[in-house]
């Protein structure tokens, strides 16, 4: 492989790095030189509405939103295009021959304006829901492309497909961090993503200020301890049954703690498994923390299990006193009411939230099952 070409793969490879694809402009433009040819692009193929979304293109202004919308639908060789897997070509002057191509409203309204006349393209990566190819296009001034061309275009294409298919796992992974990353800055709870060795990988602006505070410990390694040895061995424990569970292959590990604090409301810290995509399709694994304290978390509970599995008042404060450890009897007790009204209420709870057991119900409680259904 010559200097130019030994160029233009290394090219390919730094535009995959970049997940808004402003390198591809100059990939491409190298590629359509290399193949002397005209208007054409690299873009995306929507599956579902049938349109190309350039990422790289030299055609003029407005050129793809017509094709897409008027020209596309009626081009003579759709199925033929639709059809083409990852490594197939189309070439219009073999698979389109003339009397079919230039008789057609595509060609006679439109592409014979922007001199499309001979047409190579092909399919570079495929998924369900969308494709990219390449394609080039020539005048017909200039001969249609043949095996030179395709040759040439074949002793780079196979970078450009590894390159392609980086891109797109660049892309993945960044929407999809950057979109959690997002969600978990902007929920009400402390939010903290911890690695198995315990370091901090990641808090929100509300967690930042829970761990500046009692009971927490962050050491200058992003270590993240609690302060009393009985607390954090309960933490630890919690913890690893997350990754331990992953290593196991076991069903997702979730499990919550409470900590009193000596000045401030006491805390309740539920730990669940959280998974990063990462390149080739691997997974890193971490654990994610949730802190809130008490009191806010009381009223979310209350908001939730009245919207969710519409408690009464009433209900409502009976089932959080047992979530707490009371008995039946200190309920009745702390609400005023006789032990027969309290079990009464708690018949009804146990209709309202498909619960059977005491134990369900709190553990229903605690694990901040309740949570409003998808709108």
């Amino acid at each position: 492989m010559n200097k130019d070409l030994l160029d233009l793969t290394a090219e390919m490879y730094e535009a995959a790095a970049l997940v808004t694809g402003p390198g591809w402009q100059s990939v491409y433009e190298r590629l359509s030189q290399m193949l002397s040819a005209g208007p054409g692009s690299i873009h995306f193929f929507n599956k579902r509405n049938e349109v190309f979304e350039p990422f790289a293109h030299t055609y003029e202004p407005g050129f793809i939103d017509r094709f897409n919308k008027q020209y596309f639908p009626i081009h003579p060789a759709r199925k033929k295009i639709l059809s083409l897997k990852p490594g197939q070509n189309f070439i219009r002057s073999r698979d389109c021959p003339d009397e079919v191509y230039t008789t057609s409203d595509a060609y006679r309204e439109f592409l014979k304006k922007y001199e499309i006349d001979f047409v190579f393209r092909r399919r570079l990566y495929d998924s369900p829901q969308s494709s990219i190819g390449v394609t080039f296009s020539r005048p017909r001034r200039l001969n249609p492309f043949g095996d030179k061309e395709i040759a040439l275009f074949d002793s780079v294409s196979g970078h450009l497909m590894r390159a392609l298919e980086l891109f797109v796992q660049v892309r993945q992974a960044s929407t999809g961090n950057r979109l959690a990353v997002d969600v978990l800055d902007n929920l009400p709870y402390g939010a903290v993503i911890l690695s198995c060795a315990g370091k901090v990988i990641f808090s929100n602006p509300a967690a930042r200020s829970y761990l500046a505070a009692e009971p927490f410990i962050l050491d200058r390694n992003a270590s993240l301890s609690l302060i009393e040895d009985h607390l954090n061995r309960k933490f630890r424990s919690l913890v690893n049954g997350v990754f331990d569970a992953a290593a196991k292959g076991g069903a997702p590990f979730n499990g919550s703690m409470h900590v009193k604090r000596r000045t401030l409301p006491a805390l309740k810290i539920s730990i669940s498994p959280f998974v990063e995509n990462v390149f080739g399709g691997n997974q890193r694994k971490y654990a994610l923390l949730l802190i809130s304290d008490l009191v806010a978390d009381e009223e979310a509970s209350r908001s939730l299990l009245r919207f969710n599995y519409q408690l009464t008042d009433a209900e409502i404060g009976l089932a959080l006193l047992l979530a707490k450890g009371h008995s039946m009897k200190e309920i009745a007790k702390l609400l005023r009411i006789t032990q027969n009204t309290a079990r009464t209420h708690l018949k009804r709870i146990f209709g309202k939230t498909s619960t059977n057991r005491q134990s369900s119900l709190v553990r229903l409680i605690l694990a901040g099952e309740t949570r409003p259904p998808d709108l």
